[in-house]
């Protein structure tokens, strides 16, 4: 089936210009498409059905902090006039925003002093020094104030910022910006820091970072492609040739996607034309290799081109396909930003091939190819090296055969064990202002993740809510990581009897709607990982069911649930893609190579790469993050490519007569050269992804130059050791 699909790219060269005339055709409507602002075909919904129903139910019911924008003070010198008169004027400024519902902070709190008559918590910004001091300690005593707002000494202080309604990421990203400015525009006084963290802050410090790695890392891939296509064939036509196909790819990619109606995320934005960029140039170096080979055996440049199209035409299409597939699985998830990651990507695995199986022969037959050179000296001494080793890796076949068996299996056992984690500040850069702030609540207070609990009283009434709350609070403080718990027990504490129909109305709402048989309980969380914090939330569920009260409901709630939920469903489907990509990979190559036998070889080195990566991530106690999966996916994508390849080459040799000893050192020496400098290219192009300020962006590149290292180790040790042992 290769063969007879290798044939047929005969015609490239057959009719140059109506192949020429397809390239422009591609060209000019790829450059129309990137010109045009065309509207979306589709809409995707990305939410976690129950739980952010229930979420924005109980924003609307309650005055809920849901962590979008938290003002994080702290000093030595928090309660001094000059830092109260800072504090007033920049909540004032802050509350004036059109999308602050109000702010909450400690000046807010009645202070009642054993009596009925309330007293402002916080003294007059002229009171005298031993005011402020004592304000200090009534604070650190106050009821709603004591580890929620000010933290137990003293020095660290919370001022949440309520948004009018629920904020996107996009809109959190527009509004962080304005409050950042807000609270930069006049500095603190002496003594005191203060920083603007929150969902909304920690996503902005990530999008700028984002945008910085943006052109860096384009820039950078592209300029390495150069730089390696000149090394690799100290030519400069032949590195025109090589780099300017995949180049001309991506234009067609993105103006596809143009003329589809996707607006590309920011992952596909900085990650798919590296990705592309490389996959596409390792296409072009198999070519280039054997394009020059052919040259220096003393074919003409168009015999050349026509040779070696139709004898690796065939298997570039082969590895695209494959490439595309393990790309395509990740749009069975519900993810926006995987669905339009996982288009682009299989959509570029398939132009890039295009663009290079159809421009390198036309040019190297065209005036340009006629000083393209012979085959590069490296190629040469690296094809000599593989197939010396290839020979004498014959006597030990067998015993390497079955420990490439052996540790792909213990490695898939021991990759089992990994499970999925995400943290709320898991990739930041490290000079984030919102990080910063982040991690002065968490030593302060503990948690800033906020969740609640909600009991629900079904007879409309209930006589002590009191001693309700009480022991659900009980179960809450069992659990370390669990802080600053507060309800209306804490409400009445602050409010004696006799003024509790004073308690203002946003107040009162914030933990109890008699009017509608609700109230809440708060309570905070660190930002330690879904790995932590989803048996925590189990443990809880648990607890509540059976400790449930007849008349009650009780019920876990909070944004730290959504998104815990939301990371498990992505990872989820990442690990599903993983699978159903290798699934029908594995069916691809039975057919294309016609062999069930050999479809169950190639399982292995492809195998190897994942299993090895994954269970070093278990070793190092390392948890399954979105990026890892990610990159895990892509990887198995890539590794089949070299798999193909050797493959293709093996299977013809052998139907030419030769035996598998032969017919392996003759494939090696074909294609291994190719097979080595192409992983060269793909981790040397993940490399420059190391060199990105989020730490989850650098580590997908790391974990994708380790797979597609191992995938070479499978396919030039562990595979021929296979072949080897099974051939007769």
């Amino acid at each position: 089936m290769a063969d007879s699909r290798s044939r047929s790219f005969a015609w490239i060269l057959d009719h140059p210009r109506a192949a020429w005339g397809l390239v422009a055709a591609l060209t000019a409507l790829a450059l129309l498409g990137l010109t045009k602002d065309l509207a979306p075909l589709r809409s995707r919904h990305q939410g976690v059905g129950a739980l952010d129903q229930t979420l924005a139910e109980l924003q609307g019911d309650f005055e809920l902090d849901l962590g979008q924008a938290l003002l994080v003070v702290r000093g030595e010198s928090l309660f001094t006039p000059e830092a109260g008169a800072w504090l007033a004027d920049l909540r004032v400024r802050l509350a004036a925003h059109e999308w602050v519902a109000r702010t909450i902070s400690l000046a807010d709190l009645p202070d009642f002093r054993g009596g009925v008559v309330p007293h402002p918590l916080l003294p007059a910004a002229d009171a005298a020094a031993e005011d402020w001091e004592e304000a200090r300690e009534r604070a650190r005593q106050h009821p709603l104030a004591r580890g929620l707002l000010l933290s137990e000494d003293g020095r660290t202080q919370l001022v949440p910022i309520l948004m009018v309604g629920r904020f996107s990421y996009l809109s959190d990203l527009a509004l962080a910006t304005e409050l950042r400015k807000i609270v930069a525009a006049r500095a603190p006084p002496a003594g005191v820091q203060a920083e603007l963290t929150g969902r909304g802050p920690l996503f902005l410090d990530h999008r700028l970072a984002f945008d910085r790695d943006h052109e860096r890392l384009r820039f950078s891939a592209f300029a390495l492609v150069a730089v390696l296509a000149l090394l690799l064939f100290r030519n400069l036509p032949a590195a025109v040739i090589a780099g300017g196909a995949p180049a001309l790819g991506l234009v067609w990619t993105f103006g596809l996607l143009s003329w589809l109606g996707e607006s590309p995320s920011g992952l596909t934005k900085v990650v798919a034309p590296v990705l592309l960029m490389m996959v596409g140039f390792t296409d072009a170096v198999h070519l280039m290799l054997a394009m020059r080979r052919a040259r220096a055996e003393g074919l003409d440049r168009r015999a050349a081109s026509r040779q070696v199209v139709s004898a690796l035409g065939g298997a570039c299409l082969l590895t695209s396909v494959t490439t595309a597939i393990g790309f395509a699985s990740l749009m069975i998830a519900d993810a926006e930003i995987l669905i339009g990651f996982g288009l682009a990507c299989s959509v570029g695995a398939l132009m890039t091939f295009l663009a290079v199986v159809l421009v390198v022969p036309l040019a190297c037959a065209s005036p340009l190819g006629r000083s393209i050179g012979h085959a590069p000296p490296a190629g040469g001494v690296v094809s000599r090296t593989l197939t010396a080793a290839t020979r004498r890796l014959a006597p030990a076949a067998r015993p390497i055969a079955l420990f490439s068996v052996g540790i792909t299996v213990v490695l898939a056992v021991v990759a089992l064990g990994l499970r999925p984690n995400d943290r709320l500040a898991g990739d930041l850069p490290v000079d984030s202002p919102a990080g910063r702030g982040l991690a002065w609540a968490q030593a302060g207070f503990g948690g800033v993740l906020p969740l609640q609990v909600r009991v629900r009283w079904r007879d409309g009434s209930i006589e002590d809510l009191e001693t309700e709350l009480e022991r659900i609070e009980e179960l809450l403080r069992v659990e370390p990581l669990v802080t600053a718990i507060s309800s209306a027990r804490n409400l009445h504490a602050a409010f004696p009897p006799a003024t509790r129909a004073l308690i203002p109305a946003p107040v009162r709402r914030a933990w109890l709607r008699e009017d509608l048989g609700q109230a809440l309980i708060h309570f905070r969380l660190p930002d330690r990982g879904t790995a932590e914090l989803r048996p925590l939330l189990d443990r809880l569920t648990l607890a509540f069911e059976e400790h449930a009260a007849p008349a009650l409901e009780v019920e876990l709630v909070g944004q730290a649930m959504v998104d815990t939920a939301w990371h498990e469903r992505v990872t989820g489907d990442l690990a599903r893609s993983l699978a159903l990509a290798a699934g029908i990979l594995f069916l691809v190559l039975t057919v294309a190579l016609r062999s069930v036998r050999h479809g169950l070889l190639t399982l292995v080195p492809n195998t190897f790469p994942l299993v090895a990566t994954a269970g070093v991530l278990r070793l190092s106690g390392t948890s399954l993050s979105f990026e890892a999966v990610t990159a895990l996916v892509i990887a198995l994508g890539i590794a089949v490519d070299d798999t193909v390849h050797l493959m293709t080459r093996y299977r013809r040799e052998r139907r030419a007569g030769l035996g598998s000893q032969a017919a392996l050192e003759r494939t090696v020496d074909r294609v291994g050269a190719a097979m080595v400098l192409s992983t060269v290219v793909m981790v040397s192009g993940f490399a420059v992804v190391l060199t990105s300020e989020l730490p989850a962006t650098a580590n997908f590149g790391a974990l994708a130059c380790g797979t597609i290292g191992a995938a070479l180790l499978g396919d030039l040790v562990f595979l021929p050791a296979l072949l080897l042992a099974t051939e007769r």
